[in-house]
């Protein structure tokens, strides 16, 4: 991955993007509790990972910053089918991540 990035960087021009979507290492495989309008979790991946199957947000921030990228955003797209079982849940809690990463100068 770190080779990747660094070779995203050669190829971007100066003013190049990166937009990167990755599962949320907090909520995406969190247990979910409560009805389904008012859905609640019990945080067990903080600061002691569980699954390890995603990298947290520092860990991915630091990986792009060490190749030589800024983080210009970042935000948690909404879930926008309703009828959707997760619906209240996704809505509450970030199950994604979506970052634009910039070439820093």
């Amino acid at each position: 991955l770190h080779k990747l990035i660094h070779t995203f960087k050669e190829i971007l021009s100066d003013d190049g993007e990166i937009f990167a979507m990755e599962p949320n290492a907090i909520f995406w495989l969190s247990s979910r509790y409560g009805d389904d309008a008012k859905p609640f979790t019990i945080v067990t991946e903080y600061k002691n990972p569980l699954f390890n199957v995603v990298p947290t947000i520092g860990e991915f921030i630091s990986l792009f910053s060490n190749a030589g990228f800024g983080l210009s955003s970042l935000c948690h797209p909404p879930h926008t089918d309703s009828k959707h079982e997760d619906f209240a849940y996704i809505n509450e809690f970030p199950v994604w991540d979506f970052m634009t990463f910039k070439k820093l100068k």
